[in-house]
C-alpha cells in the first residue's frame, strides 16, 4: 500500500482516541442534506473515502434510514488498519476495506465488478495523492464509480482544508480538480465550511480527464 508512514501516523491516532473525528454541526446538516435529497428512494450504495473509524457513514445511514431509504448499502475504505478494524468491531452491519483511496479507486472494478454507488462521501480523505497527475487520475476514477445521476459530496473544516494543503506542498488544489472533472458543484455553507455537491449528470465525462 501507498503512503504507509502517513497511515502508520493515524493509526497511532487512533489507538488513542475511540472517535477522532467528531461530526460537528455542518458535517451533520451535509449528511441530513444529503438524507434529504434522497427522499423517494427505495436503496442507495454509499462509499466513503477516508472512512476513519465510520462515524460519518454510519450516521448517514440512519439517516437515510429516517428518510424512508429502506435498504442502505455502505463501504468505507481507509488507510489505516486500526480504523478499520475498529470500524468492523462497531459496525459490522457496514463493509470495510484497508486500503489507500487510490488504490481501491483504480482496483475497484476488478474487485467488485459492475458495482457502483449512489453517492460517495469524504471528509478530507484524500491529502495522501502526491503527483497532480496521480490525483487527477484517482479523480477520474472515483468518477467512474458513481451511477448516473450519483453525487459526490466533500466535507472538510475551513481550517483544516487551509492549514492541511500548504503543508501537503501540493501542486494542485483537490477541490478544483475535483470541479473541473464534475463541472460546477453546489456550495452548502459558503466561508463557514468546505461543503459540496457534485452530481454526475450524464454517464459520459464532460469534464478534465
Amino acid at each position: 500500500m501507498q503512503h504507509a508512514a502517513e497511515f502508520a501516523s493515524y493509526n497511532g491516532i487512533y489507538r488513542q482516541s475511540e472517535s477522532h473525528f467528531q461530526i460537528g454541526k455542518f458535517a451533520d446538516r451535509l449528511l441530513m442534506r444529503l438524507a434529504q435529497d434522497s427522499e423517494g428512494k427505495n436503496r442507495m450504495s454509499v462509499l466513503e473515502c477516508g472512512c476513519g473509524q465510520g462515524e460519518y457513514i454510519t450516521r448517514l445511514s440512519q439517516y437515510l434510514g429516517q428518510a424512508g431509504v429502506s435498504e442502505v448499502e455502505t463501504r468505507g475504505v481507509d488507510g489505516s488498519q486500526v480504523a478499520i478494524r475498529q470500524c468492523e468491531t462497531r459496525y459490522p452491519q457496514g463493509r470495510w476495506v484497508c486500503d489507500s483511496v487510490a488504490d481501491f479507486a483504480a482496483n475497484h472494478s476488478a474487485r467488485y465488478p459492475g458495482e457502483r454507488y449512489d453517492l460517495i462521501l469524504e471528509k478530507t480523505g484524500i491529502f495522501f495523492l502526491g503527483a497532480e497527475e496521480s490525483a487527477r487520475a484517482t479523480v477520474s476514477d472515483l468518477w467512474s464509480l458513481l451511477s448516473p445521476g450519483g453525487t459526490y459530496a466533500y466535507f472538510s473544516s475551513k481550517s483544516f482544508y487551509d492549514g492541511r494543503m500548504p503543508e501537503m506542498n501540493l501542486s494542485f488544489d483537490w477541490l478544483s480538480l475535483l470541479e473541473q472533472k464534475f463541472g460546477q458543484s453546489e456550495d452548502l455553507f459558503g466561508d463557514k465550511a468546505y461543503g459540496r455537491l457534485f452530481r454526475k449528470t450524464s454517464a459520459d465525462s464532460a469534464g478534465a480527464p
